[in-house]
């Protein structure tokens, strides 16, 4: 029986092919699904995508949505979280849920406008105290997957139990 994944990520419209690449790498070592939402403004066998994947593609479970509306549909009652520079709350005050759907804008537009005001997704930002505006999609992607994965993962939980129960030291 395969087991469930923590969490999903998805990417919408993304327009640079290294940086979807790069995710679909994170997607791998975190064993957890990319859905790729609208169309990319590049070919999925591009050879820069492909070549960012390395060798992993093959551990990639990559889902194509057609829209917003397709990824929430497949995802049934996951919780919706956009990840954004408008969000409310600091990747650092986050809990997040198993089986949320990590949401990540194109590179230039961001999210969907939708995404914000018809969706009531969880509205989260990852926290940089230097001038840039937004980090770079495949940074903010492996960020934000590290910290759902050490929040949800099974060793960490048990880890956190047993610090927590005296009897078990």
């Amino acid at each position: 029986m395969a087991k469930s994944p923590l969490f999903h990520l998805a990417l919408f419209e993304p327009e640079i092919a290294p940086n979807t690449g790069n995710a679909a790498r994170i997607s791998a070592a975190y064993e957890v699904p990319l859905h790729i939402v609208g169309e990319p403004a590049f070919g999925m066998s591009d050879k820069a995508l492909r070549r960012a994947g390395l060798d992993y593609w093959d551990a990639v479970q990559l889902f194509r949505q057609a829209s917003v509306w397709h990824l929430l549909e497949s995802a049934g009652n996951r919780r919706l979280v956009a990840v954004t520079t408008q969000g409310e709350t600091a990747l650092s005050q986050f809990t997040f849920q198993p089986d949320d759907v990590l949401a990540f804008g194109s590179e230039s537009r961001g999210l969907p406008p939708e995404i914000h005001r018809d969706f009531g997704a969880a509205r989260l930002r990852i926290d940089q105290p230097g001038p840039i505006r937004s980090l770079n999609l495949a940074t903010a992607v492996g960020i934000v997957a590290w910290e759902a994965w050490r929040q949800l993962s099974a060793p960490n939980r048990q880890d956190q139990a047993s610090a927590s129960d005296p009897d078990s030291r």
